[in-house]
């Protein structure tokens, strides 16, 4: 008789350990980038104390938009005295590789909970995405693991990210305009993803990819970085064409001789 206990009582133990699990490992792997979010943010709060707007309505913005580059992309046209629709369209257009996340991630959110997937798009971020991607694959595909996991790196970066902001407006005025600090953020996920890009069509993407951006910059400014993900995509497309097939380690499974 005391077995169907015991067997509930292990199951109960082992959820608790594989929700305690996830949100360590996204605690452990969130720090990092927090750390070299937080320059970032301080820099869209110093934008928002800097433009002509309240310093209340730029700081409500943070937590509703959720993306620094977006948000600076906004502060930064308000504060030139850009029309709303103008404003509209490039946030959109700098949050347009969005898109591209959410296609990678829908297969994770099949199978969820109705309100996590209303609720989670909000924390898919640049650096949510990378993180999640850095994980297993038997981790990710595990619909709990994963729910948890985002939950937690992306609410613990939105705490930072508001923390930071919030730094960035009260002290605005003492921050030097010669200090780059906006570059901290997407130096910062270069590295992150940089263990990533395994195979030579990761790779190419990569290159292709970062290499477009640059060049497109003067012609298109944001929309350089849609180019540049466009690019990447059809040069990883490409390279997987031409490449031998690899495992899921990123080796080759060619036989040899």
């Amino acid at each position: 008789m005391g077995r169907p206990e015991s067997s509930a009582s292990a199951e109960s133990t082992a959820r608790a350990s594989s929700i305690v699990g996830a949100a360590g490992a996204a605690l452990r792997d969130a720090v990092p980038v927090a750390i070299s979010v937080l320059p970032f943010g301080i820099a869209v709060g110093a934008a928002i104390s800097e433009t002509a707007m309240s310093n209340l309505v730029g700081w409500v913005a943070t937590p509703l938009v959720f993306a620094g580059s977006a948000h600076l992309a906004a502060v930064t046209l308000l504060g030139e005295g850009a029309a709303w629709i103008a404003v509209v369209v490039a946030t959109l257009v700098v949050n347009a590789r969005m898109l591209i996340y959410s296609a990678a991630l829908s297969p994770l959110f099949r199978g969820q909970p109705r309100w996590f997937r209303w609720a989670a798009p909000h924390l898919i971020l640049d650096e949510t995405f990378a993180l999640v991607f850095a994980r297993r694959p038997e981790e990710r595909g595990d619909r709990r693991w994963f729910r948890r996991y985002l939950v937690a790196s992306g609410g613990f970066l939105g705490v930072v990210w508001l923390v930071a902001v919030t730094a960035g407006v009260l002290a605005g005025h003492v921050i030097p305009e010669s200090w780059p600090v906006e570059f901290a953020a997407p130096a910062a996920l270069t590295g992150l993803l940089a263990p990533a890009l395994r195979g030579r069509p990761a790779v190419a993407a990569a290159i292709v990819g970062a290499a477009a951006a640059v060049a497109l910059r003067p012609l298109m400014d944001t929309g350089s970085i849609i180019a540049g993900a466009g690019f990447g995509m059809l040069a990883g497309i490409v390279a997987a064409r031409f490449s031998p097939p690899t495992d899921a380690t990123g080796a080759s499974s060619e036989s040899e001789g």
